[in-house]
């Protein structure tokens, strides 16, 4: 968990910022249903994690996570019994006080995919809630709230054996999470008003399929300080019309020393927490009848320490969004890409110090 407070420097603007961080997932999967039930927790904030909050707090919360749908047929990578057909998928974003609940943001979608290419993965983020109001109304200065996802899958057609993964399914079955973050930051108004985001355009626009990493996105950083938060989302999308197959896109926002970098290294992991992995990395499976397909990401990082070197000098750092692809039952040829579009770019915004 992240928890921190830092001051604006025109007057004081409090942060309070909490992340469920690393292996956020609390469940591998979940059962399709005949009709649509309440839905299960997939992540949880609960009262010791989340920030404190008074009345006319803000409160922004973002979360993302991926769900993959079974295989079509009987074999060791099934996570439970096969299926054909296209479940539904209900993701929400619930703030709780006992009984007493609002949902802040809701999706539903489904995850459409050729029956011989599945097991097919969605990405389903959820950015910017504004959700002070509803901390409000339900009295969270108390100290009671907690924040919750909530995932829900359902078709008229499953027979109540069939699953939905949480994460990635493994060839033999396994699910492999640590795909998924619930983040809250907590912003206590002085007299300053909070900066807006910057907004950085697109740096690469082709990612060959062969699982190289290409930095598409990057945004220097000056005189990072601690106390810090800084929030990030991209806003992009990812084309396949060139290709004759289906890609799977994945992508991670991270906190680098260079604009190159497709991680940070020593200097990173020792400022910034979470060792500057703003996201966790996480993608799609991108199909000819869906292209172009969203890349949407979102989530935070705290500076524990300010961006010096061993020797106290000032260094600036990098906010980069990396992407790399790999072909879907295909073998790629040379020269082949995925395309990259620009939709809202890549934003960051800055609390505290």
């Amino acid at each position: 968990m992240i928890a921190t407070q830092a001051w604006a420097s025109q007057g004081e603007v409090t942060i309070d910022a909490s992340t469920t961080g690393d292996r956020s997932e609390l469940i591998e999967t979940v059962p399709i249903e005949r009709v649509p039930g309440r839905g299960f927790a997939a992540m949880t904030l609960g009262q010791g994690s989340m920030p404190v909050l008074e009345r006319g707090d803000r409160l922004r919360v973002s979360a993302e996570f991926l769900v993959t749908t079974d295989c079509t047929f009987r074999s060791a990578r099934c996570a439970g019994a096969p299926y054909v057909f296209n479940p539904v998928v209900d993701t929400a974003v619930v703030l709780m006080n006992g009984s007493d609940e609002i949902e802040l943001a809701a999706d539903r979608r489904k995850c459409f995919q050729k029956p011989g290419q599945r097991q097919h993965h969605c990405a389903i983020p959820f950015h910017g809630i504004e959700a002070g109001d509803a901390a409000n109304r339900l009295r969270c200065e108390s100290g009671g709230c907690s924040l919750e996802v909530r995932v829900r899958a359902w078709s008229p057609r499953a027979n109540g054996d069939q699953r939905l993964a949480i994460g990635a399914i493994k060839p033999n079955g396994r699910v492999v999470q640590d795909r998924a973050r619930l983040n809250a930051i907590r912003v206590r108004p002085g007299t300053a008003a909070l900066l807006p985001a910057t907004r950085t355009g697109l740096r690469a626009e082709r990612v060959p399929p062969t699982l190289e990493k290409v930095v598409i996105y990057s945004q220097r950083l000056e005189r990072l300080k601690q106390g810090e938060v800084l929030e990030a989302w991209i806003d992009a999308r990812g084309s396949v019309a060139g290709l004759d197959y289906s890609a799977l896109i994945g992508s991670q926002i991270v906190l680098a020393e260079s604009p190159q970098a497709a991680h940070g290294r020593t200097l990173v992991k020792r400022v910034a927490s979470l060792e500057g992995e703003i996201t966790e990395i996480s993608g799609t499976n991108c199909t000819q009848s869906q292209s172009p397909c969203p890349i949407r990401r979102t989530g935070m990082v705290e500076m524990r320490e300010d961006a010096r070197t061993q020797s106290g000098d000032p260094v600036p750092l990098f906010v980069n969004v990396i992407a790399r692809s790999t072909a879907k039952h295909a073998e790629p040829q040379s020269g082949d890409a995925v395309r990259i579009f620009d939709e809202g770019g890549l934003r960051v915004r800055r609390y505290g110090p």
